[in-house]
């Protein structure tokens, strides 16, 4: 059995062996999985900065095509405001067109960059599907050591039946071993007693000797006594020597007597010792019956033993071809990790290129930056080249002012030719007074423009405001449902707590009462935690809220998207408008042609300059109301700031008490986990005194059925010497009567109580007895 024992042992040592070597290469495969997906990781925020560098080249596409709407816009104000000659008009145009064929040019890199930005998102897309196939791979790798390390949990668990019923085992050797003890013992005691009967039985067998040479002896003195009362009485001397021999006679009754007694004992002591013998042969009986039947029921536990030991050698041969099959199958794995090396190797040089094009890319994007830089230098030109042009503007209007006044003087120079030099000084004033006011005009008017352009900057500032307010005012809604739903969830975790708290006092009350509650206590604590879970869900619930609220913003990215399409629309409608400009240009062709041939015009344009005053006077009320609204939409401004500025500080405020709020419910957990520890150590101690109570009372229960075995062994010791006792009274003959001896008058009873021989009581053969002179003549020879 030992040797078995150790073989198997050796066998589960050599299987915890292959299991560790398993688990280390079930470590090395997760840890080259993970190095993987941190590699892929970093290639998605990479790809991730590439698009944001690319919404943000994007962006700036978007505010350059804006502001060459917002040139375009001003041109065909220009156009509707003012009336170009032939050579201004001509330059104008020329400088529409080189723009145009800028705008052009920056709309081919845009193309071109969008292109890039198309094949890097197919070069994402490719990466992703390699990555969900790695992945894929990743998740059946992480399958199969779900089941290898199923297999080793069974397997633990059969070795530790095993070793269960090895312990059982070597319980039962030990219970084997104490009974074989005891029944060593018992036959060693039953030997003591044989040999004491023996020594009883010879004690007896000398006292039936001695009690037969009194017996001999007695009919002797009888014959004798019987001689002498037949003999006559002769003389006195007779008579003396009759009356000694009575006394003698007298004598021997008496030592007659105290040898019955004394017989009359060692019956008892007898009878008794037979029946101490009777009743430890039947007791000695009865224990090797039990201890037969004992040996019969272990013999049956050491063949179910043998059994299970079967049964357990064959679930080991079973594991072994498991664990043969899993060594295949770990084979498999390792070919599969070799291939996943390799593929790693080649996920590796694609990532070196992947690296290779990211720094591509990057060169790209700071040629993409360059670009920027330059369209941004561009833009300055562009700028430039607009103030020029507002310059140009001026100029133009100057001399068409010189234009109209030249024609005005002509026309008076050929009407008026008689005229005095008076009326001409008087006509030279009033020409520099309507040029003083078309200067002021001029100056008005740029002053208006100033203004227009400051106005659409406040109102695009003013709607991008507002659409971040409208955002922000979602996003603040949002977040104060999900704070009223955590504080509707914390209120119930609280609510719990005092239950939980209620309940946990309760339970030590009960502790100190019962320890069968403890069950179902700890049932109650598991109902909490799981409790306790469900809030954790609820909270990762939230998370999964907030999950979705980036989801909204992907949305929200998606409709930026929609925007550029329609800025692509709107790109369409710019080459309709490029169509108008043609337009416009054969108008501006036909006025020219009207410029030329008509010179009754002037008049017109003199009432023209008239219905222009009346509208810069318009012009200046509608700048005075609209500085007027200015003021209103600064201080609403203002107003909405401040409101921003106190809903930001609610948010935080409300932030930091989300963060108290999770600090004390984790504190609460803390809490929980202390009590539940507590009650499980206060649990573990009251089972460990209730198993020493338990082992106390087990003791007691031995010691009690030990004491009761010593009584019943007592009384039965008491029965089998009264029954010696009855026996000896029974066997002994009575002594056959005397004719010649006179009765005495009372007769000698034995009315002592029958008493066990103490320590210190004389013995039959102890030299200081009182018949000495018998047993000098019986017993020392």
């Amino acid at each position: 059995k030992r040797s078995e024992s150790e073989a198997l042992a050796e066998d589960l040592k050599k299987l915890q062996r292959m299991l560790n070597h398993y688990k280390k290469s079930y470590v090395e495969r997760d840890s080259l999985a993970e190095d993987v997906y941190k590699e892929n990781e970093q290639l998605k925020a990479l790809l991730n900065k590439e698009r944001e560098a690319y919404q943000a080249i994007h962006i700036d596409l978007n505010e350059n095509s804006e502001y060459i709407g917002e040139l375009q816009q001003k041109l065909a104000d220009l156009k509707d405001s003012t009336i170009f000659s032939s050579k201004d008009s001509e330059i104008l145009s020329k400088d529409l067109q080189a723009k145009i064929l800028e705008l052009q040019d920056s709309e081919r890199e845009r193309s071109l960059v969008e292109k890039g930005y198309q094949e890097k998102e197919q070069e994402l897309q490719k990466i992703q599907t390699q990555l969900e196939a790695q992945k894929k791979s990743f998740h059946e790798l992480q399958i199969d050591n779900e089941e290898k390390e199923r297999l080793l949990l069974e397997f633990k668990e059969l070795q530790g039946s095993y070793q269960k019923v090895y312990e059982k085992r070597c319980e039962l050797e030990g219970v084997i071993q104490e009974e074989s003890n005891q029944i060593k013992s018992l036959k060693d005691k039953n030997q003591e007693l044989q040999s004491q009967l023996s020594e009883s039985q010879v004690h007896t067998q000398q006292l039936e000797k001695g009690i037969q040479y009194l017996r001999t002896s007695l009919e002797e003195t009888q014959t004798k006594n019987k001689e002498l009362l037949e003999r006559p009485i002769e003389s006195a001397e007779q008579q003396a020597r009759i009356e000694e021999l009575e006394a003698e006679i007298g004598e021997k009754k008496c030592e007659k007597q105290e040898l019955k007694e004394e017989i009359q004992f060692l019956r008892t002591k007898i009878e008794r010792s037979k029946s101490y013998r009777n009743s430890d042969d039947n007791a000695l009986k009865s224990e090797l019956q039990n201890q037969e039947d004992r040996i019969g029921e272990l013999e049956l536990e050491i063949s179910e033993r043998k059994n299970e030991k079967k049964k357990l050698k064959e679930a080991i041969h079973k594991l072994e071809n498991q664990l043969e099959k899993s060594q295949d199958e770990n084979d498999d794995l390792k070919h599969e990790v070799k291939r996943v090396s390799g593929e790693d190797k080649t996920l590796r040089s694609e990532h070196q290129k992947h690296q290779d094009r990211i720094s591509e890319l990057k060169s790209e994007i700071e040629k993409t930056q360059s670009e920027r830089d330059n369209l941004e230098e561009n833009r300055e030109s562009l700028q430039q080249q607009v103030v020029e042009l507002r310059k140009k503007e001026t100029e133009l209007e100057e001399l068409m002012k010189r234009s109209a006044e030249k024609e005005e003087e002509r026309s008076k120079l050929e009407a008026e030719i008689q005229k005095t030099h008076d009326e001409k000084k008087q006509l030279e004033e009033s020409c520099k007074s309507l040029k003083q006011q078309v200067v002021e005009l001029q100056s008005q008017v740029e002053e208006k423009k100033a203004l227009q352009a400051d106005l659409e900057e406040r109102d695009r500032t003013l709607d991008e405001l507002e659409t971040e307010l409208v955002s922000i005012k979602d996003d603040v809604v949002k977040e104060m449902e999900s704070v009223k739903k955590l504080e509707l969830q914390i209120q119930e975790v609280l609510t719990e707590r005092n239950e939980l708290l209620t309940q946990l006092s309760e339970k030590q009350n009960v502790i100190n009462k019962q320890s069968e509650v403890l069950l179902v206590k700890q049932e109650q604590i598991q109902t909490n935690e799981q409790k306790i879970q469900e809030v954790q869900k609820q909270v990762l619930d939230s998370e999964a809220e907030r999950k979705k609220l980036a989801e909204a913003k992907n949305d929200l990215k998606r409709q930026l998207h929609e925007k550029n399409s329609a800025f692509e629309e709107k790109k369409n409608t710019l080459d309709s408008k490029e169509s108008q400009i043609a337009q416009m240009k054969y108008e501006m062709q036909k006025h020219r042609d009207q410029a030329s041939r008509t010179q009754g015009q002037v008049e017109e344009r003199e009432v023209a300059l008239k219905t222009a005053q009346q509208h810069i006077a318009k012009k200046m009320k509608e700048i005075t109301l609209i500085k007027g609204t200015l003021e209103e939409q600064k201080a609403q401004i203002s107003h909405q700031s401040n409101r921003m500025e106190t809903l930001q500080q609610r948010v935080d405020s409300q932030g930091r008490e989300l963060e108290n709020r999770e600090k004390e419910n984790q504190l609460l957990k803390n809490e929980l986990a202390e009590t539940k520890q507590n009650l499980e150590s206060d649990i573990q101690t009251k089972n460990s005194e209730i198993e020493k109570l338990r082992k106390e009372f087990h003791e007691l229960n031995q010691k009690n059925a030990s004491l009761t075995i010593i009584e019943e062994r007592y009384q039965q010791l008491q029965k089998g010497f009264s029954q010696l006792g009855s026996v000896f009274e029974s066997q002994t003959p009575a002594p056959p009567p005397l004719e010649s001896v006179p009765k005495p008058d009372v007769e000698v009873v034995n009315t002592e109580p029958v008493q066990v021989k103490e320590k210190n009581e004389d013995d039959l053969f102890a030299m200081s007895s009182s018949s000495q002179r018998y047993r000098k003549s019986f017993f020392d020879n």
